[in-house]
């Protein structure tokens, strides 16, 4: 499907040429092997996932703490220490975030590239926060 769509890329007008799953191809390649944007993507996965898992470590404390009902001195030290964390690792992923057109330029000159890198990096900043539960089975 995302090689479908990139394809709109190539050529807005429907007229393609005979190669151009070749060239969006290539050009797809070409951000694949772009260490330094990979490198990227990895920091932008990592930040986002240092938010979930202080958001889960946040409700298990407050859990674990006593009723989620009453909110007391201890519930909001609790809060506190971690939207003191969250806060800083949401400057972390904004900082990120901010480096992104930057680091895109490179693809500028190749416009399935810069589609493929854009899409990349929307998914990774969109991100999504998933609590695995291990489950034992007897």
């Amino acid at each position: 499907m995302c090689f479908d769509q990139l394809r709109w890329t190539v050529s807005p007008g429907g007229k393609e040429s005979a190669h151009w799953r070749r060239d969006v191809l290539q050009q797809l390649d070409f951000v694949r092997s772009d260490s330094e944007w990979q490198g990227y993507l990895h920091e932008l996965y990592r930040a986002h996932d240092a938010i979930c898992q202080l958001t889960f470590d946040k409700q298990d404390e407050m859990r674990r703490s006593s009723s989620t009902r009453n909110l007391g001195p201890h519930e909001i030290a609790i809060a506190d220490k971690y939207d003191d964390k969250i806060s800083a690792a949401q400057a972390t992923l904004t900082s990120a975030v901010a480096r992104e057109s930057e680091l895109r330029k490179r693809f500028a000159d190749k416009p399935i590239a810069n589609s493929f890198a854009m899409t990349q990096g929307s998914r990774m900043q969109g991100g999504f926060c998933l609590q695995s539960k291990v489950i034992f089975l007897p």
